[in-house]
């Protein structure tokens, strides 16, 4: 289970076979910074992308449930999904052909 300890001077230490030492690279302090500003950028698009597109999900739930649209929650989501999804009102798929 673990490596054997060499004869001689110094003991080696006692690590299980096959695991590597993770080695301490000198520098790149800039390049952890860039990957972790990115990170966190790719974090808030998601959370917004994700925010988005409930609301899409939960005005459509609304209209197929038909919530009473005189309601002021009802109709505050209604008009938010409405106006995020509204730009693509008149997208057209292509018709496939047909053999």
């Amino acid at each position: 289970m673990f490596g054997a300890r060499t004869a001689g001077g110094a003991p080696a230490v006692d690590q299980p076979v096959g695991v590597a030492r993770r080695r301490r690279r000198g520098g790149g302090t800039a390049a952890r910074g860039f990957a972790n500003g990115v990170g966190l950028l790719a974090r808030i698009v998601q959370l917004v992308v994700i925010v988005v597109v409930l609301i899409i999900v939960v005005g459509m739930l609304l209209v197929v449930l038909k919530a009473n649209p005189t309601n002021s929650i009802v109709s505050d989501v209604h008009s938010w999904a409405r106006s995020l999804a509204g730009p693509f009102d008149h997208i057209q798929l292509p018709q496939r052909a047909h053999s």
